[in-house]
């Protein structure tokens, strides 16, 4: 068996190029980035702006971690600068933020916001990156897992606000890589054909379809999580004697400075699995997304998935998940395994209490 596993990971096509590396590191840095016409009423959709939000809140990553101020200085010219040296105005504008590095660490030992140092410090921005945050029904759906993979997230993805924020991020996508985003898509293209388990990839090509997308970009969208970080959740729980619940909540982080959050809160759902009729888990979800950031078996566990600041950035996370989803049959996306988790643990405890009915 292990053979077969080897000889089938060594057939399955190598999508690893220089280009393409420096494309997905393009696309990673952009995710953080407004983009002209975005949907975002009442925020700064420059791209100088967006530039700032995304320099600023990799500074005060870097500074909570109590990096020197030479280790930010090399961390900001890598992860950011580099990537908009195509654009002179962008490129200008990163390195007046280098310039005045040591002002944005003082202002954030100060406790200013990412707003205040961007639109009323360095002038990189006419109006607010984010706005306030609001309060909006989700809303919520039921799919089920008797349905072939390929049709069970159609009445869902057919929804016309979901395909509006997919059309923007396709668009987006296609605007700021080279070659149109052909490039990457046809990534996503091999990962469903070859890497994403068969069960998930059916889902995200009916779901991609109903979006009105390509399903290699619907592919992408998956990797959504690897190409980004922060997040925050907790536990809490009184007296177990006493029947005290455990609380579980987390924060999904809109806003700050972030341009995509303001579109993500657009594509947000609860959506219920269900099997027979019968509730399974459920989970918070942006449609498009098959796997899990946020989910919960009901009596049993919850899960959610954060990341802190990964130190060789987000555009070297993204490589790394890309090469290790081709290194054999283990390589897998966190999003797939918490939803595995979800589908196939009956409690908390690993290995304890063997599989649900």
């Amino acid at each position: 068996a292990a053979a077969a596993a080897a000889a089938a990971a060594a057939a399955r096509p190598r999508i690893a190029t220089p280009a393409l590396k420096h494309a997905l590191s393009t696309l990673s840095t952009y995710t953080r980035a407004f983009a002209p016409g975005a949907p975002l009423a009442g925020a700064d959709l420059t791209l100088k702006c967006a530039l700032c939000g995304v320099a600023v809140n990799e500074v005060l990553g870097l500074a909570a971690e109590n990096r020197t101020e030479e280790e930010i200085e090399a961390a900001l010219k890598e992860r950011v600068c580099r990537h908009v040296t195509h654009n002179p105005l962008l490129e200008a504008a990163c390195d007046a933020l280098v310039d005045t590095l040591p002002g944005v660490i003082a202002r954030w030992e100060a406790k200013h916001t990412v707003n205040q140092v961007c639109v009323d410090e360095l002038h990189l921005c006419e109006r607010p990156i984010a706005a306030q945050p609001d309060e909006q029904a989700v809303p919520q759906f039921t799919v089920s897992l008797d349905d072939a993979p390929e049709q069970r997230w159609t009445h869902v993805c057919s929804q016309p606000r979901f395909r509006a924020v997919a059309a923007y991020l396709y668009n987006f996508l296609r605007t700021v890589l080279p070659n149109g985003g052909r490039d990457v898509v046809e990534v996503g293209d091999a990962l469903l054909a070859h890497y994403f388990p068969t069960e998930y990839a059916g889902e995200v090509r009916g779901c991609a379809a109903a979006l009105g997308i390509p399903a290699g970009a619907g592919a992408l969208f998956q990797l959504g999580y690897e190409v980004s970080d922060a997040c925050t959740s907790m536990v809490a729980t009184g007296d177990a004697a006493r029947g005290a619940p455990v609380v579980h909540g987390r924060n999904l982080d809109f806003g700050l400075g972030m341009a995509f959050t303001a579109t993500l809160k657009n594509a947000t759902a609860v959506v219920a699995f269900t099997k027979g009729g019968a509730e399974q888990y459920r989970i918070t979800t942006f449609v498009g997304m098959v796997g899990v950031l946020s989910g919960m078996r009901r009596g049993a566990f919850a899960v959610t998935i954060n990341t802190r600041f990964y130190p060789g950035g987000i555009g070297q996370l993204f490589w790394e998940v890309i090469v290790a989803l081709q290194e054999g049959p283990d390589g897998n996306l966190v999003a797939f395994l918490a939803r595995d988790a979800l589908a196939t643990a009956a409690n908390y405890t690993a290995g304890g209490g063997g599989r649900p009915p």
